[in-house]
C-alpha cells in the first residue's frame, strides 16, 4: 500500500487512493501503530475532501458518497487521536463523522454503529460517562440488528458500553457484557490475538471488584498478550502488567487479612460484607 501511494494519484485513481490509506491506517491502528496509522488517515481525509473541491457540477448521489467516506476517514482519524490519550482532539473529529454519515446513511447503518460506539468511548474518556451510556446502547442496538448477537463487531459495542460502566463503578452491569464480548472474541480469533488482550484486561477489574480471586490471572494473561503483540515497552503493556501486580498484592493483602482475623464464630457478630463482594454504583462519577 505505501508503494501505490508513494506519490500524489493522478486525479482518477484520487478515490481508490484514499480507500487504500484509511484501511492501511485501520490496520496499523488494530496493531497498536498510532504514529504510523496517523499521517495515512490525515492523507486520506485531505485527498477525499480534495476530490469534492475539484466537481464543478453538482451531483447529490456523488456529494453523498464523498461524504461517507469522509466520514470514515473522520472516525478512523478520531479513534486513532483516541488512542494516542488525545481524546479532546478526537471528540469533533468523532462528532463531525456522525454527523455526514447521519445525512447520508440509513439510521440503521452499521457506520453509524462505529461513529456511536467511537464517541461513546471518548465521551467516557473525558469524563462525560452518563452522555456515553445512550451513545453505546444505540451502537448495540444498530450492529445486533445488522449483524447478528455473535458478530465481532458486536463485541467492540459491547466493550465500549461496559468501559463506560467500569467508570461508573458498576461492576456488575460491566461484567456480562466483557465476558459477552469475550466469548465472541475467542470464538472469531487466535488466542493470542490483541482484541482478546483488550477484553482480558477489563474483565479482570470487574471481577476483582466483585470479589473473585481469578481477577489477578485474567489481568496477566491478557499483560503476556500485549506483550507479544505490542511489545514489553508499548505503554498498553506496561499498564497491564502493572495492573497484574496490583491485583496479585491485593489478593496476598486480602489472603493475610483473612488469616489475621480469623476467629470462633461464637466470638463474631454478623459477618461484614468482603470489600468488593457487590456491586458499587455511583452515581455520575
Amino acid at each position: 500500500m505505501l508503494a501505490v501511494t508513494k506519490w500524489e494519484p493522478p486525479a482518477e485513481c484520487a478515490t481508490d487512493s484514499a480507500t487504500l490509506l484509511r484501511l492501511a491506517s485501520a490496520f496499523l491502528l488494530s496493531v497498536g501503530e498510532h504514529s504510523v496509522a496517523l499521517p495515512l488517515c490525515e492523507r486520506a481525509l485531505a485527498l477525499d475532501e480534495s476530490l469534492g473541491q475539484r466537481d464543478e457540477e453538482k451531483d447529490t448521489e456523488k456529494d453523498a458518497e464523498r461524504d461517507a467516506e469522509i466520514g470514515f476517514d473522520l472516525i478512523t482519524l478520531a479513534q486513532i487521536h483516541r488512542d494516542r490519550g488525545a481524546p479532546e482532539r478526537a471528540r469533533p473529529l468523532a462528532e463531525r463523522a456522525l454527523g455526514l454519515h447521519e445525512s447520508c446513511l440509513a439510521a440503521d447503518s452499521p457506520g453509524i454503529a462505529t461513529d456511536l460506539a467511537t464517541l461513546a468511548r471518548i465521551r467516557h474518556l473525558l469524563g462525560d460517562h452518563q452522555a456515553a451510556v445512550p451513545l453505546a446502547e444505540r451502537a448495540l442496538r444498530i450492529d445486533e440488528a445488522a449483524y447478528g448477537p455473535d458478530d465481532p463487531y458486536v463485541s467492540f459495542d459491547l466493550m465500549a458500553l461496559a468501559g463506560v460502566h467500569l467508570d461508573l463503578d458498576d461492576h456488575a452491569v460491566a461484567l456480562p457484557l466483557i465476558s459477552r464480548a469475550l466469548r465472541i472474541r475467542e470464538a472469531a480469533y487466535a488466542p493470542d490475538h490483541l482484541y482478546i488482550g483488550y477484553a482480558l484486561l477489563p474483565k479482570a477489574r470487574a471481577v476483582h471488584a466483585l470479589g473473585d480471586p481469578a481477577a489477578a490471572a485474567l489481568a496477566r494473561r491478557g499483560a503476556l498478550i500485549l506483550d507479544a503483540r505490542l511489545g514489553t515497552s508499548h505503554p498498553k503493556t506496561r499498564d497491564a502488567f502493572a495492573l497484574a501486580e496490583r491485583l496479585q498484592e491485593g489478593g496476598r493483602c486480602h489472603e493475610r487479612g483473612e488469616r489475621s482475623a480469623a476467629a470462633p464464630a461464637h466470638e463474631r457478630d454478623v459477618a461484614a460484607p468482603v470489600p468488593g463482594s457487590g456491586p458499587s454504583r455511583a452515581p455520575g462519577r
